[in-house]
């Protein structure tokens, strides 16, 4: 082969390896992203594990809260009519025995 071709084919193969080293280059830097990316995934959907939990125990806390608030209005309601029947009642004796005298 002619020695112009050689040389020709010596700085191609030197230039396609100095090409080729880059592309290794960024393809190992495109490979350490990924992991930082997955890395920032697994941390922000521990994080978003983490605040269902306590959406979770905060619904409910808020439900039992609730279902309390609700018999203890119950149970007022009932103490409520309680004293009103007592009241009426002894107004009644005491209306009954003030008319006996």
């Amino acid at each position: 082969m002619d020695h112009k071709v050689m040389g020709f084919l010596v700085e191609m193969k030197a230039d396609i390896m100095i090409r080729l080293d880059a592309m290794q280059n960024r393809l190992e830097n495109v490979e350490l992203d990924t992991k930082e990316m997955n890395t920032h995934m697994s941390q922000t959907n521990q994080r978003l594990e983490f605040i269902d939990n306590r959406l979770d125990g905060i619904g409910g806390q808020f439900e039992m809260m609730t279902s309390q608030k609700i018999e203890q209005t119950r149970k007022t309601e009932e103490d409520l009519t309680f004293v009103i029947s007592k009241v009426a009642n002894l107004e009644r004796e005491v209306y009954h025995l003030k008319k006996q005298q």
